[in-house]
């Protein structure tokens, strides 16, 4: 099972690098927002795709062979919990920075905060992402940590070879002026 998870992994991390470096000409179709839904529609129907096939996989090898014990779910649903975790944690860890460092004030906050209980909850919540992260990790689980340890190198290694000299962030939505984003928000409400 641990070569299952290797090559689920390695296909993940091909499918993204091909994604975030548009490696073909193809990629672009995966970022176009839907003006109907104002998501990425074609690339949710596609992780919606690769999963169904993923548990089906999954049915497959199990129906063959019954006794199997570690399952390709148990990775799947590891590494999505801990991803998902992350994925919330990080913009909470670097609120708590900006806070720290004085660059993130009260005038920062949007229509709805926390107020003064954001500090402590940030810090409970990421506190539980921590703990649950572990948990989702510790055996039977390891393989999951194997892949998420590499997931997470990956990332860093596209983050500084590519995206801290290529990508503008949300930088480049401030220069637009308010008509721009007004005739942008018109093409979606418009549809």
């Amino acid at each position: 099972m641990l070569a299952l998870g290797v090559i689920l992994l390695l296909f993940t991390i091909g499918v993204a690098i091909a994604i975030g470096y548009r490696a073909n000409e193809s990629s672009h179709q995966w970022a176009e927002i839907s003006t109907k839904y104002r998501t990425p529609a074609k690339a949710i129907w596609l992780v919606i795709i690769l999963s169904f096939a993923l548990a089906l996989f999954d049915y497959i090898v199990k129906s063959i062979n019954p006794n199997t014990s570690y399952t390709t779910l148990a990775f799947l649903t590891a590494v999505s919990v801990v991803g998902l975790y992350v994925a919330y944690g990080i913009p909470l860890y670097l609120k708590l920075r900006a806070e720290s460092r004085g660059l993130f004030q009260r005038k920062h906050y949007g229509p709805w905060h926390l107020g003064n209980w954001s500090k402590p909850i940030n810090v409970l919540s990421l506190i539980w992402i921590v703990f649950i992260s572990i948990m989702m990790v510790i055996p039977p689980n390891q393989t999951a940590g194997y892949a998420l340890i590499a997931m997470f190198l990956v990332l860093l290694i596209m983050d500084l070879a590519y995206y801290r000299k290529h990508f503008r962030g949300p930088q480049a939505a401030l220069g637009n002026s308010e008509e721009d984003i007004k005739r942008q928000e018109a093409k979606f409400r418009d549809s």
